[in-house]
């Protein structure tokens, strides 16, 4: 599994008590968090308020994982956890308030994904 906080700006991956990794950008209240996959690339990439800033070394515009497709024989899902707070989760059915990497990969959202 792979996981972003960023109100403790860590990355987290691997098995269970493996330290976590900085994440150089948090979010806040208000703010709109969007998530993308790159199934081609093996790549997860984050963006704050429509920004993929650069994630971990050597990974840019967003990307904070890179990713073994084949070895996700399962799938991959998505999930939210918080402490406290609300969320509101778009998966495709309204309109995105901003845009997918503009990176050259071919985003789709998971209601068109035909999953």
């Amino acid at each position: 599994s792979w996981a972003v906080d960023g109100v403790r700006n860590c990355l987290y991956h691997g098995k269970p008590g493996t330290p976590p990794s900085k994440y150089n950008k948090s979010w806040k209240r208000g703010d709109v968090v969007g998530f993308a996959v790159d199934l081609v690339k093996g790549r997860i990439l984050v963006s704050v308020n429509g920004t993929f800033h650069p994630g971990l070394s050597g990974l840019s515009n967003g990307a904070v994982f890179e990713v073994d497709v084949e070895k996700c024989g399962g799938g991959l899902y998505g999930a939210v956890s918080m402490r406290q707070g609300r969320a509101i989760i778009n998966c495709g059915e309204d309109a995105f308030k901003f845009l997918p990497p503009q990176d050259g990969g071919e985003y789709v959202s998971l209601c068109n994904a035909g999953v």
